[in-house]
């Protein structure tokens, strides 16, 4: 899910709200929250904010999303919302891939369908750009204690499975940080 990196702090603290529903590109199925499996859709919705603190960085919500039973549909169909009204689904499937060659869109119409995961802030390059690296000394600023990076990373896991079918034991976990964001 792009967006602004304001707007994802406020969905991941606050939760998706409906209300904003279509504000920032339209209801081709309906007033819902839109997702994509593909990074490339979502970067089209992600704005920076020219002059701000974030000018050039964009927002990309990595989402858990129920989609429950669904409404398969190739086509624009604005209507989709009304079947979720009327119990026939939980949410919809446009499979603008098939139709038009372009990315699916999978659109829930209840906000408790979906967990916001992790928000990604990133800097796009233009091709042959290099990503300028942070200076070593920069401190890496997170909130999490350090003790509690091991016990989220294990959470993680414990979502996966390993080769025996069980999740795999962290056994160290460290941080690791490049972006440019924490330099200013």
């Amino acid at each position: 899910h792009g967006t602004q990196v304001r707007t994802g702090l406020k969905i991941v603290q606050d939760d998706f709200s409906l209300n904003f529903a279509g504000s920032g590109a339209g209801t081709m199925y309906g007033k819902g929250l839109y997702f994509t499996e593909s990074c490339t859709k979502a970067d089209e919705y992600a704005l920076d904010e020219p002059g701000g603190h974030y000018d050039g960085v964009r927002g990309l919500l990595l989402c858990r999303v129920c989609l429950g039973s669904f409404h398969y549909t190739l086509d624009r169909e604005p209507s989709a919302v009304d079947k979720y009204a009327n119990g026939e689904c939980d949410s919809t499937i446009g499979d603008r891939a098939k139709a038009v060659n372009t990315y699916r869109e999978m659109v829930v119409y209840d906000r408790d369908q979906v967990y916001p995961e992790y928000l990604v802030l990133y800097e796009r390059l233009q091709r042959g750009e290099t990503p300028e690296l942070p200076p070593k000394d920069v401190p890496f600023l997170l909130e999490l204690p350090k003790p509690m990076i091991r016990e989220l990373i294990q959470r993680l896991a414990n979502g996966s499975c390993g080769r025996d079918g069980g999740a795999p034991k962290v056994v160290r976990a460290r941080r690791v940080e490049d972006s440019n964001l924490w330099c200013r």
